[in-house]
């Protein structure tokens, strides 16, 4: 059962009965042992962070007895306290000024600028300098803030084995709309710094490594459930739209694939392969081009001299059709020629 100190049980107090102590209930009364400290301290010490769950603390008083409520489970959720701190975030090493947010390791009780989610607690505000990779003695205005995820930077470690879901957003959208845009996640990077040479920028960012056998290894998986009779105009698992990025512009891409498979099956080394399922409607197209602007290329391919007879490969054998159905041109610029080689 969660500690509740001097706090009446369930149904006890009278309904609108005032517990609140000291300005909007700042002060919170438990037992000490109800209280959290981490591997600094042995016993709940003055001077030292303390936790409940989500909720953070200074103590008043050092602990000597475990069942002694008033004086040493007393515990002040705000207010400016003399704290050690130490100079580390997430990306190791660094320095602490004031008005950084400081956050409390569950684990070891050190309060730092590390703000993973695993193991920290939000605990308050700078009030002066640390140095980088230093521990020194500093004010800290201590805040009581359970959400995290509020932080405009947030790094998460999940460790060890973890079932189906590491983290799992559920939305359920229930509104009426005519006109916007509703998210179920939604990111919005403004990158507002000079970065040079190799540097990249990502929105998002999946890099996978496996340990063991696996049966389907997917960077990416997008599925949606069948729906009768809807009104939907377009459906679109991936849609893409890029505006003019200037004249400084050295080569873009909506979508750019690197490939490096080597071990890969014969008849398995495949960039994007197209599965037709049950219900494929007569004339469907795995690629289309739209809009009045022609482009240089429909397809460029590119390969070492001598190696231009198997670009494209077409194997009549696997669909039905003879060689000159296989691929469709209609255009109105003029005779356009698809090349067939035989291999």
């Amino acid at each position: 059962m969660c500690p509740q100190g001097v706090y009446p049980t369930a149904d006890v107090c009278a309904i609108g009965s005032q517990i609140s102590s000291t300005y909007e209930g700042r002060h919170v009364t438990l037992y000490p042992d109800d209280l959290s400290h981490g591997s600094q301290v042995a016993v709940v010490t003055k001077g030292y962070g303390v936790w409940f769950e989500e909720a953070v603390g200074m103590p008043f008083n050092t602990q000597t007895a475990a069942t002694n409520l008033i004086e040493q489970g007393a515990i002040d959720t705000e207010g400016i306290w003399c704290v050690d701190v130490w100079g580390q975030n997430d990306a190791g090493n660094c320095t602490v000024i004031p008005g950084e947010k400081l956050y409390i390791n569950i684990t070891t009780g050190l309060v730092s600028k590390i703000n993973n989610v695993v193991n920290q607690l939000p605990f308050g505000y700078a009030l002066g300098n640390v140095g980088s990779n230093l521990t020194e003695r500093i004010a800290v205005k201590v805040h009581f803030d359970p959400n995290g995820w509020t932080d405009r930077a947030m790094y998460a470690t999940f460790i060890g084995a973890v079932a189906q879901n590491a983290f799992a957003i559920d939305v359920t959208d229930a509104s009426t709309i005519a006109g916007g845009m509703s998210r179920g996640l939604a990111i919005n990077y403004d990158a507002t710094g000079i970065q040079t040479g190799t540097a990249q920028i990502n929105a998002l960012s999946i890099d996978m490594s496996i340990a063991d056998d696996v049966n389907d290894w997917m960077m990416l998986t997008l599925y949606n459930a069948a729906v009768a009779d809807k009104n939907i105009e377009i459906f679109s698992f991936i849609s893409m739209y890029s505006e003019d990025l200037g004249d400084d512009l050295a080569a873009k891409m909506l979508i750019d694939i690197g490939f490096n498979s080597p071990h890969a099956p014969a008849g398995r080394d495949c960039v994007i392969r197209c599965r037709e399922h049950t219900g494929v409607q007569p004339n469907s197209i795995f690629l289309q081009l739209e809009g009045a602007n022609a482009l240089g290329y429909m397809f460029n391919f590119t390969d070492a001299p001598g190696a231009e007879d198997a670009a494209v490969i077409l194997d009549t054998a696997t669909c039905g059709e003879t060689a000159t159905q296989r691929i469709r041109c209609l255009t109105t610029l003029g005779d356009r020629y698809i090349y067939l080689y035989v291999v």
